[in-house]
């Protein structure tokens, strides 16, 4: 998977999902609710264990103990821009907002920004 398919993946994901990954104030890979956060919607469910929810992607992927780390490995190579998603997923406010700061993080990562454009539509 490249960085652009993770990109485009998460930003079509956040637009169908319509809000963040969160419960009272607590940020998830997968919430209560069913809510998945930019990370989480990459975590596949044979691999995802809800004891995940007390570390952050790099501690999964860097604890030398850490039991998810052979099943995380896959996702290292998009560390960088996971973190920046999952950073703007958490503190959503508005469509409009999310969909600007996800053309910065394209930007920043030399990526094609269209999948925003084809998803938030006249919100962005």
């Amino acid at each position: 998977m490249t960085d652009q398919e993770v990109f485009d993946k998460t930003v079509r994901h956040l637009w169908q999902q319509g809000s963040p990954a969160t419960e009272k104030g607590i940020c998830y890979y997968r919430a209560p609710n069913g809510a998945k956060c930019a990370v989480g919607i990459h975590i596949s469910d044979s691999v995802y264990s809800s004891a995940m929810e007390t570390h952050g992607l790099t501690k999964l992927l860097d604890v030398r103990d850490s039991v998810y780390k052979p099943q995380l490995e896959y996702l290292r190579p998009h560390l960088p821009l996971l973190c920046q998603l999952q950073n703007e997923h958490d503190s959503w406010e508005s469509d409009k907002e999310l969909a600007k700061t996800l053309r910065e993080i394209a930007s920043s990562f030399s990526l094609n920004a269209a999948s925003v454009d084809e998803t938030f539509g006249s919100a962005a």
